[in-house]
């Protein structure tokens, strides 16, 4: 198989269709992340590297050859996550680039195969828009079925689809992998962790929180900071073993305190709203329900993203972590102290060997694999090829 691969990242569509028994013959890779370009080279030395995709036109390639075409295209102008410019947005808006190469690879090769992924979170009228161009309805798959974190995402593919509803649009026909049930504490390495899924790997907050010693009184100050602000996710246990997300900087066992400390905190600016306390001898973390708060049990994991929201609910998640991207950190409590997780733990949310990020520093490996792709759904959407 000949594949074209646009937005490349870590080349996880190369190593999907080798775990699955496709042979890879060519593979060309649009990628412009100098740690992407060096990870993929060094697992497969024969990628042929094209550059900027915005270059397509110039590619010097065989377009009738091509019997895949992959993309990823930006996803920040469509997460929630983003400022939701959709695709009119300048990364976002690449998408359109991905539809003018895979029409002109059709104009040769009607046969073509392609998929592209994008965000769960993004808004209907842009995945209507995105479904229309490709002539296809996407499916919608959450990680969170084949490893410990949980990951919504959309793929669009014609490589197995049907005709569904009263006018016959074209779906995705691509069935939900089985459930693995792995949790986050099946995948951390040492230590006691809080949560059962793991949040979102976000890259600009891996590479400000880059010290050489994470337990230093500095490192720790300041990642409890961003956790007060609920700018990065956390793990802590309690004595009951319950799997927390969140922020106890500012734990007071009496709530009435709590609320009188954080009002003065809130005044000047200083500190998010509360959400975790405990009560009546059990945590909880407010939300937007009937009674204003979940308790939080063992196993549990709780979402503490959009702190001063005062429509959220669900913040408690049972049995799994929120998503891996590369804007927040992970955290696991090694005694009186937390950490991020290692670049192991990471490949492991992302469904990789242990080693395959070992060339790279920390940061870069958060930054690949948090834009990434999850390894085991890339592999269950290849294995209906030639069926």
């Amino acid at each position: 198989m000949i594949v074209l691969s646009l937005f490349n990242g870590m080349s996880t569509g190369h190593t999907a269709l080798d775990n699955v028994g496709i042979k890879v013959d060519k593979y060309y890779s649009s990628e412009i992340k100098p740690s992407a370009i060096k990870l993929t080279q060094y697992h497969y030395p024969d990628t042929i590297q094209l550059g900027d995709i915005t270059n397509w036109k110039e590619w010097n390639i065989e377009w009738k050859e091509i019997d895949m075409v992959l993309s990823g295209s930006p996803c920040q102008d469509l997460s929630i996550a983003g400022k939701r410019k959709g695709l009119e947005g300048e990364r976002s808006g690449l998408f359109w680039i991905f539809v003018d190469i895979l029409n002109h690879i059709k104009e040769l090769n009607p046969d073509v195969l392609f998929l592209q992924e994008n965000v769960g979170s993004a808004p209907k009228k842009d995945v209507g828009i995105m479904s229309r161009a490709l002539g296809v309805y996407p499916v919608r798959i959450n990680s969170s079925l084949v490893t410990a974190q949980m990951r919504d995402r959309y793929y669009w593919s014609n490589i197995r689809t049907r005709q569904d509803g009263l006018f016959g649009d074209l779906i995705t026909d691509i069935p939900q992998p089985k459930d693995r049930k792995i949790m986050f504490k099946d995948i951390v390495q040492g230590g006691a962790v809080k949560v059962d899924k793991s949040v979102c790997l976000v890259e600009r907050t891996i590479a400000s929180a880059s010290y050489k010693d994470l337990y230093s009184d500095k490192a720790q100050k300041f990642l409890k900071e961003r956790e007060s602000r609920s700018m990065m996710s956390s793990v802590y246990q309690n004595k009951s073993g319950a799997l927390l997300q969140g922020d106890f900087k500012m734990f007071i066992k009496d709530e009435d305190r709590q609320d009188v400390y954080l009002r003065k905190r809130l005044k000047n600016g200083s500190q998010t709203p509360p959400l975790i306390y405990e009560k009546n001898n059990e945590l909880r973390c407010k939300t937007n329900t009937k009674k204003g708060y979940d308790v939080i049990t063992d196993n549990d994991g709780v979402d503490l993203s959009y702190p001063k929201s005062t429509s959220r609910r669900g913040r408690v998640i049972k049995g799994k972590s929120p998503c891996l991207l590369t804007e927040n950190k992970i955290y696991k409590k090694e005694g009186m102290k937390v950490r991020t997780v290692n670049k192991v733990e990471m490949c492991r949310l992302q469904g990789f060997p242990d080693d395959w990020c070992d060339i790279l520093t920390k940061n870069q490996a958060g930054s690949l694999l948090g834009d990434g792709w999850t390894l085991p759904i890339i592999e269950h959407i290849f294995s209906y090829i030639g069926e």
